[in-house]
């Protein structure tokens, strides 16, 4: 209606201002105050499927069992994609609190630990971590006593400055 002037919210891929506000005609700017990233506590990891597979993908490129983490993660991900919403709720819950799980997703669960367990092997040892330190699309910040590796969230970037403009027949709002 108009009777706003500014609002002002998270940058976060879910968020409301950054996914749900559909208003290209009004919305005239997008600020950021900093770069948008994923950040996840290495030193005291919690088993969550998304960080895994994210860190998965971050050392792939950087460690010898390249092939290896390649095979597992495709694998993981056509697996996912035929599996419903709840059966992905479940895999998820079962590997980071431990919940009991129906026996045939078991297949998709122990990949999942493999991948964890090649993936940790690297993140607890300090020479790769230093190695990680040079990597030119990520960071490790020391905060609290933990190592904090935070990744370039480039989708909400997009999804977010996408709030202010869009392409119709006519042209580009702006």
């Amino acid at each position: 209606s108009g009777e706003l002037n500014v609002l002002i919210g998270i940058a976060h891929h879910h968020g409301l201002l950054v996914r749900g506000l559909d208003l290209p005609t009004r919305v005239k700017y997008a600020i950021f105050v900093g770069i948008p990233k994923i950040s996840i506590n290495i030193t005291r990891f919690e088993k969550n499927l998304k960080n895994l597979m994210i860190l998965a993908n971050v050392i792939k490129d950087l460690v010898e069992e390249k092939q290896t983490i390649d095979r597992l993660l495709k694998g993981l991900n056509r697996k996912m994609k035929r599996l419903s919403s709840e059966a992905l709720i479940s895999i998820s819950n079962a590997y980071s609190s431990g919940e009991k799980i129906e026996e045939w997703m078991k297949f998709v669960l122990n990949d999942i630990y493999e991948l964890e367990k090649i993936v940790m092997k690297y993140i607890k040892d300090k020479e790769f971590l230093k190695k990680l330190e040079s990597h030119p699309d990520l960071s490790l910040k020391i905060k609290g006593g933990d190592i904090y590796l935070n990744i370039v969230d480039v989708k909400t970037y997009i999804q977010a400055s996408g709030r202010t403009s869009r392409l119709y027949a006519g042209g580009l709002t702006k």
